[in-house]
């Protein structure tokens, strides 16, 4: 049987956050947004525990932060949001 392991500890964990604020009053924008690593190419957005990305940016150049906007804010986007990144390295 083969063994597959993941390498661990090389890149960092991303760091989210959002603007204005994480308390948004309802209809108003908010843009959140994602630190992860210089090679990243593609950034994952999670919204509570779903198991598929709620919003996805893939990057034509690498970089290290991307923005995901939202410009009317509801009920519907309050929650817990998860950030992710992936690098081809």
């Amino acid at each position: 049987a083969s063994v597959i392991t993941a390498v661990t500890g090389k890149f960092p964990i991303p760091t989210i956050w959002a603007e204005p604020d994480f308390v948004i009053t309802k209809g108003q924008s908010v843009t959140i947004w994602c630190l992860g690593n210089l090679e990243a190419q593609e950034y994952y957005l999670y919204k509570g525990e779903n198991s598929e990305p709620w919003k996805t940016q893939i990057l034509f150049k690498a970089g290290n932060k991307i923005k995901f906007s939202i410009p009317y804010m509801t009920e519907y986007h309050a929650g817990q949001y998860h950030c992710y990144y992936y690098s081809p390295a």
